[in-house]
């Protein structure tokens, strides 16, 4: 993870299912914003667009 967030190859943003410690562990390194949640992960569809608002107690908001 921090070795794409140094190539500035990162995502802006992860969503997991399920999230082991070396995902969140180098999502916290690189300072990607991680989201663990089945059933958002669940509903969202290729190509959907999204807006993720980490401080709000429903981070992500359909477009």
């Amino acid at each position: 993870m921090y070795s794409i967030k140094s190539n500035n190859t990162a995502p802006l943003a992860m969503i997991c299912q399920k999230a082991d410690l070396t995902v969140a562990t180098g999502c916290a390194l690189a300072n990607i914003p991680l989201i663990v949640d089945d059933k958002i992960f669940s509903s969202l569809q290729p190509g959907e667009k999204i807006s993720i608002d980490t401080e709000s107690s429903n981070p992500i908001t359909l477009l």
